[in-house]
């Protein structure tokens, strides 16, 4: 089994953002745990982007989910975040049990999920953000006035 993951390219992710979730998939095939603490610091880099500034990223989730802010989580988006969130604490963290001190296996599939429902997010979140930031650009500067949300390379927005 091929256990290698192709990163896929999004438009208008920010750059950084990106970049974190290129790692994650990068250290897929060597270290699932290690891929998924990523994709959870991806999932609070892409929070964080998008102007959600709390303290933890439990709340950040929850800010993200209210529909009266523009591009508001629906509820099936904010279930992937918050598995994300928690497979990366899980992996981060070890915990107590009665044997001792415990780290949690985390899976290839479960790191695997984790690098899609991220894809599923960016693309939430773009196609939802993209026509709002996009009015607050001018057309003639076009997207290259805010290199955080160009298309990587090409320095345009999407059609």
């Amino acid at each position: 089994m091929d256990y290698s993951y192709t990163p896929r390219d999004f438009f208008c992710v920010p750059h950084d953002v990106w970049r974190t979730y290129e790692d994650a998939c990068k250290i897929l095939p060597v270290s699932p745990a290690g891929s998924a603490v990523i994709s959870r610091r991806c999932l609070e880099d892409l929070l964080l982007s998008l102007s959600h500034t709390q303290r933890s990223l439990a709340k950040q989730i929850r800010s993200a989910t209210k529909t009266d802010r523009p591009g508001g989580m629906a509820g099936t988006y904010t279930a992937y975040a918050d598995m994300i969130r928690c497979i990366g604490n899980l992996a981060a963290h070890p915990f107590m049990t009665s044997n001792g001190l415990r780290s949690f296996e985390v899976e290839y599939e479960d790191a695997h999920w984790c690098l899609e429902m991220i894809g599923e997010l960016f693309d939430f979140f773009m196609k939802n953000l993209w026509p709002l930031r996009r009015a607050q650009w001018s057309y003639k500067a076009d997207c290259e006035t805010a290199p955080s949300l160009t298309n990587r390379g090409a320095g345009r927005p999407p059609p």
